[in-house]
């Protein structure tokens, strides 16, 4: 298992009732991405399909690797912005 961060690119963060970043516990970026998809807010339903899968909308850095073997794929952290 392997840690993932991924983020939006820019200076916007999102408004309320988004994500803005992900620690991620997952076997490779796309799953990690997914599953970042599958746990977004607002910016989800923005119109653009699957925002977090989209590396001009979200960058995903490795953080580490062979982590969390007991663990399973999890998001381990969600930085939202709520209303």
């Amino acid at each position: 298992m392997n840690l993932y961060l991924i983020k939006r690119h820019g200076t916007s963060k999102g408004t309320y009732d988004e994500a803005r970043g992900f620690v991620i516990a997952a076997n490779t970026p796309n799953q990690a991405r997914k599953m970042a998809n599958d746990q977004g807010g607002d910016e989800v339903n923005s119109g653009t399909p699957a925002p977090w899968n989209s590396r001009l909308f979200a960058s995903c850095k490795l953080l580490a690797t062979d982590v969390a073997e007991n663990l399973g794929p999890a998001v381990l952290l969600r930085d939202f912005h709520e209303a």
